[in-house]
């Protein structure tokens, strides 16, 4: 109706390309969905000829919730009844609907699992970084310990430098990931807007992963007796 400029189509008559038939328009229907939510909503038209037609081959059945399985028997009973050449057979809306975003979803997934399996890599080589860092500075650890040096001291020692690459890294991939990320979405009629928060969050955990990664060696080394440490070799 909105497409037609029309402010009451009701009565109104339509005629297509190329068809010499007229037909009357009997309603107008809400806004739906017809295609998936990267489009917007467009204009539809829905006709009925009236008569049996091979381009009419679905028929539309919306039945209330607990009621399935019985409709569903009583339409295959009256199908048979028919002489047709085909086996009934339906197809939920709600199917229809969920294959439009099994791509998505797959993507997902996906992703998910590639993100894991890259934070277990990075936490595996961080760990062995920082426990390959604190044996070359057994000694210096044993003479601060012996000096006087808290264990908090030195899981700091250990761990800032760590930590400022963790923080180098999230400076840089932070807009790396809006850029990509709003590009992305620029595919969708309907999306959400990306928001500090959520780089802030992401680089909060990123930090949180590395420092409990870094500190569990750093704390072994920390706790560690200053005596082997400094003991000739």
């Amino acid at each position: 109706m909105n497409a037609f400029g029309w402010r009451d189509a009701v009565g109104k008559q339509i005629k297509s390309k190329g068809d010499p038939t007229t037909y009357t328009v009997m309603g107008v229907i809400e806004d739906f969905h017809y295609q998936d939510l990267q489009n917007n909503i467009g204009p539809i038209i829905q006709w009925y000829p009236g008569k049996p037609s091979l381009q009419n081959t679905y028929l539309s059945v919306r039945i209330d919730a607990g009621y399935m399985k019985p409709v569903m028997q009583q339409l295959e009973q009256a199908f048979k009844t028919m002489p047709s050449r085909r086996n009934f057979n339906y197809e939920l809306m709600s199917d229809k609907v969920d294959k439009q975003y099994s791509l998505f979803d797959g993507i997902l997934k996906v992703t998910n699992y590639i993100a894991l399996l890259t934070i277990l890599i990075a936490s595996m080589g961080m760990f062995g970084l920082i426990a390959l860092f604190a044996k070359q500075r057994v000694k210096e650890i044993g003479i601060r310990k012996v000096l006087g040096a808290d264990v908090a001291g030195i899981v700091k020692l250990l761990s800032k430098d760590f930590l400022l690459l963790v923080g180098i890294a999230i400076f840089i991939a932070s807009p790396v990931a809006w850029y990509i990320m709003n590009k992305w979405l620029q595919d969708f009629a309907y999306r959400i807007s990306i928001s500090w928060w959520m780089f802030a969050l992401g680089g909060f955990i990123a930090v949180l992963i590395a420092l409990i990664t870094v500190s569990f060696q750093a704390i072994k080394a920390a706790l560690a007796n200053p005596v082997k440490s400094l003991r000739a070799e």
